[in-house]
């Protein structure tokens, strides 16, 4: 009767498998955690600057103001701005008939959005309002228009934990949200140019 073969690992083997494992996942939970950040901060930046066109595209296609405001009660059925919320508690875009960025009786809304995720800091404001309220009015042939003297939000900063990192390649970890005095948004996401003097918010 032959001899029974018994397979399996030695004791060396199993050390050196550890020892590859534990590497791996070294490597592997770090980057999958970077990754996710990324996505985080793409999905938040381009929702935001996606509203922002689409307030001002129906500006000019209604031919009346259209506001973007900050909002908590976004999911109500009339839902309302917020005089201190950020646009991280969330956003509408309504008619804005009679331009005074206050979401009101017979003004429709045209679009809402929820809170930002809540690993993502928010910077929006102006040289002249401070930040808030904080809100983005467009007249009906597209440019910003403001309300008395607030001119309402020109620059929006998103930032995590992260700070100023790059993230390989010169890209940033946050972003920043530029609407020219023509109305056209710009997104910049290399940290050269958000780390620049020429963005005012300082980066992040």
């Amino acid at each position: 009767m032959g001899k029974k073969h018994q397979e399996g690992f030695t004791l060396i083997e199993l050390l050196v498998l550890m020892m590859v494992l534990a590497l791996t996942l070294g490597l592997g939970v770090p980057a999958m955690t970077s990754m996710a950040a990324n996505g985080r901060m793409t999905v938040a930046a381009n929702d935001l600057v996606s509203s922002i066109q689409a307030a001002r595209a129906q500006a000019s296609s209604r031919s009346l103001p259209v506001t973007l405001c900050a909002s908590r009660d976004w999911d109500a059925p009339a839902p309302h701005c917020a005089a201190d919320a950020s646009l991280l508690d969330g956003w509408i875009v309504f008619e804005d008939a009679d331009g005074d960025a206050a979401a009101g009786p017979g003004e429709t809304v045209l679009q809402v959005h929820g809170p930002l995720d809540d690993r993502i800091r928010l910077q929006a404001r102006t040289a002249a309002d401070g930040g808030m309220p904080q809100f983005l009015s467009f007249r009906a042939d597209g440019f910003p228009a403001g309300v008395g003297a607030r001119p309402g939000v020109r620059n929006i900063q998103l930032c995590d934990d992260r700070g100023n990192r790059d993230t390989g390649g010169g890209r940033a970890a946050g972003r920043w949200i530029s609407i020219g005095p023509a109305g056209n948004t710009v997104l910049v996401s290399q940290v050269v140019r958000l780390q620049a003097p020429a963005n005012p918010l300082g980066g992040c």
